[in-house]
């Protein structure tokens, strides 16, 4: 009995860690400074996590001004300057991505998880512009053609106030999302023990030890 106890209680426990759904939050800002925020909250708020990183302050062109003297040439080197280990992670991903039907694979299973997602509400709003006032004014028009789609969507919002006058642009970005790990655990377990994902691992551990 005390057995049969213990194995319906695990199984209840497993079931209710499954089922409980994960509610993640993630908000960036770009201003002066780049920051992300992303908190996380699981079984009904006993689970709590955040993450945030900031303090980045963004790279301009024009770093380099108002120091003197003159920076110290690169040494040249040939071929490839990547340290080995990179040009082997390189060669590994080249050799899974080249395995037949691993792609599209991918893409499906890419698929799988997006739809096993259930977004809340995301938002996104801009302001200012692009290097080039020609391009701000294409990326303004694609914007206004792709509003009316946008709008059909209930939990996306896209907002972008177009400055020809900048040369930057900022903004911010909020998003909600709640996982269910029951729903994602399949499509995880689908897309690995698929032979053809089996076959991409292989290929790319012998690329990688050579």
């Amino acid at each position: 009995m005390t057995a049969i106890a213990a194995l319906l209680f695990l199984t209840g426990l497993l079931t209710l860690v499954l089922l409980t759904p994960l509610d993640l939050r993630l908000r960036a800002e770009r201003r002066d400074t780049f920051s992300v925020d992303v908190r996380a909250t699981w079984l009904f708020g006993l689970v709590k996590k955040s993450f945030r990183s900031g303090g980045r302050t963004r790279e301009r062109s024009s770093a380099g001004e108002g120091t003197s003297g003159t920076e110290d040439p690169e040494p040249e080197t040939s071929g490839d300057r990547r340290p080995p280990g990179k040009r082997g992670k390189r060669r590994a991903l080249l050799a899974a991505l080249g395995t037949s039907g691993f792609p599209a694979r991918l893409f499906r299973f890419a698929g799988d998880l997006i739809r096993s997602i259930l977004p809340r509400e995301v938002s996104v709003r801009l302001e200012g512009g692009l290097e080039d006032p020609a391009a701000t004014g294409m990326a303004c028009a694609a914007v206004a053609a792709l509003s009316p789609g946008l709008r059909r969507l209930p939990h996306f919002r896209l907002e972008w106030h177009p400055d020809f006058d900048r040369r930057d642009l900022t903004g911010e970005g909020a998003a909600e999302f709640r996982l269910v790990p029951a729903r994602i655990m399949w499509p995880c377990a689908r897309f690995v023990c698929h032979p053809t994902t089996i076959r991409a691992l292989r290929a790319a551990s012998r690329e990688k030890r050579r």
